[in-house]
Parts: C-alpha cells; structure tokens; sequence
C-alpha cells in the first residue's frame, strides 16, 4: 500500500487525519499507533468490523476503502498537546482551538494502523460552527441524528461525538471517527464501561450548545465540583417546575446531562451563577441562543426513545 499525505485535516486523542494519496486514489486516512492487538478490544479491529455495517449506507458514514499496518513512517506526528482559551470574538479558527498540536516531521520504527476511507471531506463542523445559519444547522442535527440512529439499531455507539468528528463534503454532514465504537457483540476493553451510560445523541447536542462556555471553564483551568453543581442544577429544575422537559429514563447518566442542558437552554443566567462565571468580566459568553429552542428541548425530552424517527420527522420542519 503506498500512502502519500498531502495534508492533515483533523486531529484528536487517539490518532490523526489526513488528506492522502492510497495507491493513485485520493482518500482520507486516519492514522493511530499499532498496539499489537488483533482482537476486537482494538480500536484497528473494531472499525474493520464496523465497516461492514458503515459501507451499506454511503450517504451517512464515510466507506473504508483500505487498511493495513506499516512501519517506519516518516512523517508529521503529534509533538505537544496545550488547551487555549476560546475566541472572544465567537468565530472559530485554528488559534482558538480546543487543542494546539506542535507538528514535527520524524522517522520512527514504531507501527501504525492505516485506514483510508470515501468521500473526501473539507472541514470540521468546528471550521464553520459559528458561521451556520438555523436552517444549516438543524439540518446538520438531523443528519448526524439519522446516522446515529441507524448505529443504534445495529447495536453501536459512537463514543466520541465532538465538533471535530463531524465533517462535511460541502452538502452532506458524516460522523467520522469510528476508533471508540461499542457493541455488546464485543469483548469488554478499558473505555467500555465509561462508554455504557453515555447517549450518542445528548454527546451531539451537549457539544453544540455547550461547547463555549465549555472551552472557557477548561481553558483557565476552573475548577468544577460536578456533583455540588449538579445538585444545583436539580434544585433549580424542581423549583422552576421544568420536570416535563426531562426524558423518561431511569439512565442516571442521561437524566443528569438532560437536567444541565435544560437548565442551559432555559435558565442560562442561573445555570452561569452556579459557575461563578461573571457577565461583566466574560460578556463574549452571554450570547442570546442563535437558533429556536424548541427543537432542542424537543430532542432532550425524546433522547430515551427506543428509536429517533420522532425526532427525525419533527426536525423536519426545521431543515
């Protein structure tokens, strides 16, 4: 297999991506250090398997069209990892980055797994957050909701949905990145169990309607006490009376990151005082919600559905 990287259009904990050359054909390639294991509790072995359902539906997953695992590459590879605080202006670029990768060029011995797929995308959901309009992003919603959607019948999840695991061609949104997947079909590995209580599509909204203020807590290294604010937030949603806005569910997990995200939705200037965030020093975080709530509260109070076709047709009217 002869890999040619013409560019690196993505990265994160477990691996990177780039804009390749596989054998004259032009792909993505995602490329992550080889442990050694060939079972399915690798990440290699997980996305091979998850192919097989991901190729029947080309127009919502992007189709493996190569693999293997080479050695002695000579190349970019990640040097440092440091956070940044957010933008204050709201427009996202490469300087206001969740993380700042340092890029070096070296030869090394170690191994690599080497996945190369279709069709080649042009930017992160990341590269252009701030710049959709409700229409674009609603109609980016539904489309990762249907993928997701489509997983969860089959028995995976994602595990890893952020603003860099959704990438556009320019007319169609894919979820990429398929390292952390799960399946009860699979052998338990390290990140499984972590994995069990967590929701694909609440991960898909957290990080669309968090994310900010989210940079900003992690950025200056602010410090959290998750249960004393989560206590807080339940207070708040009992004395507010905005019980009918939560799912059904006797998921903790779930229940817990629905109660946060009401109360963001709903009741932001509260959900900011129990995070000490000061309006008068961060203004660049009290913005007035961009896009209609109502879908969103919508998808909360629906994320514990056996299926997502509810969500799916509702988010019709939007797109």
């Amino acid at each position: 297999m002869n890999v040619k990287v013409n560019k690196k259009i993505g990265c994160g904990a477990y691996g990177s991506i780039y804009k390749t050359t596989i054998d004259g054909e032009t792909a993505i390639t995602k490329l992550e250090e080889y442990d050694g294991d060939l079972s399915f509790k690798s990440q290699y072995m997980r996305q091979i398997e998850f192919a097989e359902l991901a190729n029947k539906y080309p127009n919502n997953f992007l189709t493996l069209i190569s693999s293997g695992i080479i050695e002695n590459y000579c190349g970019p590879i990640k040097k440092t990892v440091k956070r940044n605080k957010p933008n204050k202006n709201k427009k996202r670029n490469k300087e206001c980055s969740d993380i700042k990768t340092i890029i070096m060029t070296k030869k090394n011995d170690k191994k690599y797994c080497v996945l190369s797929y279709k069709p080649v995308l042009n930017y992160t959901l990341d590269d252009v957050f701030y710049d959709l309009n409700q229409k674009e992003y609603y109609n980016m919603l539904r489309s990762i909701i249907i993928t997701i959607d489509i997983m969860r019948n089959a028995g995976y999840k994602h595990n890893d949905i952020h603003l860099n695991n959704i990438m556009s061609n320019g007319s169609k949104w894919y979820l990429i990145d398929y390292g952390l997947i799960s399946n009860d079909k699979y052998p338990k590995n390290n990140y499984d169990k972590e994995a069990a209580t967590k929701t694909d599509i609440l991960s898909l909204l957290w990080c669309t309607i968090e994310d900010n203020v989210y940079n900003y807590i992690t950025g200056n290294n602010i410090y959290v006490d998750y249960g004393k604010f989560l206590q807080k937030c339940k207070k708040i949603i009992k004395k507010e009376s905005l019980e009918n806005y939560l799912p059904e569910t006797n998921n903790k997990y779930l229940l817990n990151r629905s109660i946060i995200m009401v109360i963001t939705l709903l009741r932001f200037e509260l959900y900011m005082k129990i995070l000490n965030i000061d309006r008068e020093e961060n203004p660049e975080l009290f913005t007035e919600q961009r896009y209609d709530i109502k879908p969103m509260l919508y998808i909360i109070k629906h994320s514990a559905d056996d299926n997502y076709k509810k969500i799916i047709k509702y988010l019709d009217n939007y797109c």
